[in-house]
């Protein structure tokens, strides 16, 4: 009922699983190549000429002339934030004349600047900002989207966030996996009662969460300007224990730890990882955790330290 044809290349890479080391380099390609899909599902992936012999389109089925384009699968794009208002772009600004992550944060920008932004938008309006980002990501090759809360910082905010989640991606093309983020900063309110926040996340947010179904994930941010590792532990085996995957912003701003801790969650991924470590490295190939890299992030900070994606695919680890 759905057919590509005129394609110059089709590409995609090889294996139902992932790629590590120098198979990341493997693609199976086909020149002059066509696809057919049933229902949804491929029935066909090979050559026009082959696709001429071989496939009977169902009547009203569509056709679609790829005009001599490439076709290769959507892209996953494994680490974004949908639901929240407000945009930071003039701290990049700061940042070219100077100024610190530390010190932005430290003057109510930074995460908490959109904070306030998302607390004050409506149900409605994230659900919309959402759906617009949706719109866009699809325009761009993406498919799949992983999408983290994190913008609420109180149980009311941050659900509303996962609901805003829910509603924006209801029926649009993109499919989009939550997690929630709780445990992305202490919020302002609660600066001098850090204890208290993580008791909330771990009895209050997580089991409504999961009662909800609002999550697939939980995710946590270890960092000095958010939580320790012991905090962060606390918080992922709470989300483990309720039936929730983890992941974790690891290693993005100093070698924290980060990455360890994730191996030894057996977590989805770890996220960032600017300064892991040589034995954060080796413990993430070993325990098969993914590693998401966000160059553009590591561009925004104005960081010298890159992501290290060379050190991580020789060591074998998922990237």
């Amino acid at each position: 009922d759905l057919a590509v044809v005129g394609i110059s290349e089709l590409a995609t890479p090889e294996g139902r699983s992932a790629r590590l080391g120098s198979d990341l380099g493997r693609l199976h390609t086909i020149r002059d190549a066509a696809v057919a899909c049933r229902a949804g599902n491929f029935v066909f992936v090979g050559t026009e000429r082959d696709f001429r012999l071989g496939v009977t389109m169902t009547p009203g089925g569509r056709t679609l002339d790829a005009r001599g384009a490439t076709v290769l699968p959507g892209f996953v794009d494994s680490h974004t934030h949908l639901p929240f208002a407000g945009w930071r772009e003039s701290e990049f600004n700061e940042r070219l004349c100077g100024a610190t992550y530390s010190e932005i944060a430290a003057r109510g920008g930074g995460i908490l600047s959109t904070v306030a932004a998302t607390r004050a938008a409506s149900l409605a309006d994230l659900a919309l900002l959402t759906r617009a980002r949706l719109d866009a990501m699809l325009l761009l090759g993406t498919t799949l989207a992983e999408a983290k809360s994190g913008y609420g910082l109180s149980a009311e905010a941050e659900i509303k966030q996962l609901e805003a989640l829910r509603l924006g991606a209801a029926g649009h093309p993109v499919q989009v996996v939550p997690t929630f983020l709780g445990a992305h900063t202490v919020p302002k309110e609660r600066r001098d009662d850090r204890n208290r926040y993580v008791d909330e996340i771990v009895n209050t947010m997580i089991p409504e969460i999961s009662r909800q179904k609002l999550a697939v994930y939980a995710d946590a941010f270890v960092d000095a300007h958010a939580f320790s590792l012991a905090e962060a532990r606390r918080v992922l085996e709470a989300a483990a224990v309720a039936g929730l995957g983890v992941r974790l912003h690891a290693d993005q701003l100093a070698d924290d730890g980060g990455a360890l801790l994730a191996a030894e969650l057996r977590a989805a991924s770890a996220d960032h990882l600017e300064h892991v470590s040589d034995a954060g490295i080796e413990a993430l190939a070993v325990a098969g955790t993914a590693a998401v890299l966000l160059p553009s992030a590591t561009f925004f900070l104005m960081s010298k330290v890159k992501p290290p994606a060379r050190r991580l695919i020789e060591a074998g680890v998922p990237v």
